[in-house]
């Protein structure tokens, strides 16, 4: 029986036996050679449609690998035992906040402001605290489908004695009653610590030892109350007094404080500013939410 002496393997790869010393031998064939015009374009046709029909599945895909070392990673970092505010900035105009550099410095100044409420003398930038024991910031982006951003920070709640040497400088002590009496001096409704806001998106808000509470009755020193400072003192922007940035939105309504009061609350608020968006791959806003450079964290 006569041996078959060339293979044709149907690619450009063909295999041939030499008769005298029986090795293999391998050749390449020109694809412009082996396959008519009209068959090139058929095959490019049909690569590309491959190509196209990965780069649309992996584009969808979520990266649940990097998301859950991040998660974990922020959950190893944050101090779960510690009371955490968790303020949200929005901007005040639907033409601002969409220059990711230009809110990324914004997230800078808002840093570095709350940092020299209480430090007045300091002078560090960036990622810098005056000490160790500050509370830490850390900052998030979210991205609306038009393209603009709003702010979140989750930070560690201001330890009363620092409160109470701040309130000793009258710069600071000033500043604070201004903020807090502009908060009391609103309508009922819109001094209510639990919003009816919180309590339609999370029903269990109802049950909060806050619930039916005002702004007006609790103290000075109360966590709910230094939140809402904090967020409202960044959006004060008036002639004489810029303490804030003036393109943040000001109303009531469209900023948002609260406080995270326990371990199962926090890891569910890490999970929610790491969603699954940001995770997505070969997609502009992988990553996208993450602020390191002027956050607390470390990745």
């Amino acid at each position: 029986m006569k041996l078959q002496d060339s293979f044709d393997l149907n690619i450009n790869i063909t295999l041939t036996i030499d008769p005298k010393s029986k090795t293999i031998i391998r050749s390449w064939t020109d694809d412009s050679i082996r396959y008519s015009p009209e068959e090139l374009i058929e095959l490019e046709i049909k690569n590309q449609s491959t190509k196209d029909s990965w780069l649309e599945l992996n584009k969808s895909k979520v990266d649940t690998i990097t998301k859950n070392q991040i998660v974990n990673n922020l959950t190893n970092q944050i101090d779960l035992d510690r009371n955490h505010y968790l303020i949200t900035w929005t901007y005040g105009s639907k033409h601002m906040g969409k220059d990711e550099t230009k809110v990324l410095n914004d997230i800078k100044n808002i840093r570095h402001r709350i940092i020299k409420l209480f430090h007045q003398n300091f002078k560090g930038r960036d990622r810098r605290k005056p000490n160790d024991e500050f509370p830490n910031q850390y900052y998030f982006l979210e991205k609306h489908k038009d393209g603009q951003y709003h702010i979140h920070l989750l930070m560690e709640s201001i330890d009363p004695d620092l409160l109470a040497s701040s309130l000793d400088k009258d710069s600071f002590s000033y500043r604070y009653n201004w903020i807090r009496s502009k908060i009391l001096n609103r309508s009922h409704s819109k001094k209510m610590i639990i919003t009816k806001k919180m309590i339609d998106r999370y029903p269990d808000y109802v049950n909060h030892k806050l619930a039916d509470r005002t702004y007006d009755t609790i103290s000075i020193y109360d966590d709910w109350m230094i939140s809402r400072f904090i967020c409202e003192y960044m959006t004060h922007f008036q002639n004489d007094q810029r303490w804030g940035l003036s393109n943040l939105s000001n109303s009531p309504e469209n900023i948002h404080s609260k406080v995270i009061e326990s371990k199962f609350e926090m890891r569910g608020k890490i999970g929610y500013l790491n969603k699954d968006q940001y995770f997505i791959l070969n997609s502009e806003d992988y990553l996208g939410h993450l602020v390191p450079q002027y956050s607390d964290y470390q990745l």
